[in-house]
């Protein structure tokens, strides 16, 4: 099949950039879009007067829109009213906690002609320019998929923190114990693990791996990943009853589905962290 740019353009344009409007105030539009945060949750933007501009309700826009084709027009706010810096907080990530981060929000923000306005990001326009309004609304949600990626950076910086912070529990109990170790899996492939500890009451050996990351998406996918390691070491148990395998996951903030946990209960012994440090202790000697 030969396809033609005419092809592709019939296709696209039955692509809506609004997948459902509604309103939420007198005078506001919430426009769901179809792009989604980093864990999974759906852009809205929301569509409205601009605050300068005198106004009262829904009629007041719905003026905007009709004088848009007229000369006079009136400016409109296309804004995420603060929803992709709220996103951010919700995931322990201050975008202005420090100068790196207040510039690369800006340098975004810059790039893509969009506003700030406190936590907000918006592009005013005005109501003669609408028929502009998809190629807008696209510009926005691109601005608050590129500030929300920002969770990435912090996720880098967490993961190394909690192993950090875990290797330090096991080293103030003095337990002997052994890191990035791998073991033959059932396929013929090596499986790595994270830890590796020696019980010191009773001859147990257990085989530990850590999960940590700040969105439910990113933990869901570790999770799945640690299941599959876990099924392929089964062998190992079945072979030596000595061996324990233990997943130890953060506590706070927890983003471990509960699905997850019960799959993982399937194969291992899921351990909270720190809030389970006795039970963890007890499993291990």
């Amino acid at each position: 099949m030969t396809l033609t740019c005419a092809d592709l353009q019939r296709l696209i344009g039955r692509f809506s950039l609004i997948e459902q409007c509604d309103v939420i105030q007198e005078d506001v539009l919430r426009l769901v879009t179809p792009f989604v945060y980093p864990d999974g949750s759906k852009i809205d933007l929301f569509l409205l007067p601009r605050p300068s501009t005198p106004a009262s309700g829904l009629g007041q826009l719905r003026l905007a829109l009709e004088q848009a084709r007229g000369e006079s027009s009136r400016d409109l706010v296309l804004t995420d009213l603060g929803q992709t810096v709220a996103f951010l907080i919700d995931m322990q990530v201050s975008p202005h906690i420090s100068e790196i981060r207040r510039s690369f929000m800006q340098d975004i923000c810059e790039t893509l002609e969009v506003n700030q306005d406190g936590a907000a990001l918006q592009i005013i326009f005005a109501a003669d320019q609408l028929h502009r309004l998809p190629d807008i609304m696209i510009r926005l949600a691109q601005a608050c998929i590129r500030v929300s990626d920002m969770i990435f950076t912090q996720q880098l910086r967490v993961v190394p923190v909690f192993r950090s912070d875990f290797r330090r529990f096991l080293e103030q109990h003095e337990l002997r114990f052994r890191s990035d170790i791998s073991f033959p899996g059932r396929f013929d492939n090596q499986v790595p693990v994270d830890f590796v500890v020696e019980g010191k009451l009773h001859d147990r050996t257990s085989l530990i791996q850590t999960l940590s990351t700040t969105t439910s998406q990113s933990a869901h996918k570790i999770a799945a990943d640690i299941f599959a390691r876990w099924y392929d070491l089964m062998p190992l148990i079945d072979t030596d009853r000595r061996y324990k395998f233990v997943t130890v996951y953060e506590a706070h903030p927890r983003t471990v589905r509960d699905e997850d946990l019960r799959r993982l209960r399937e194969v291992c012994s899921p351990i909270a962290f720190p809030e389970e440090h006795t039970r963890f202790l007890e499993i291990i000697q």
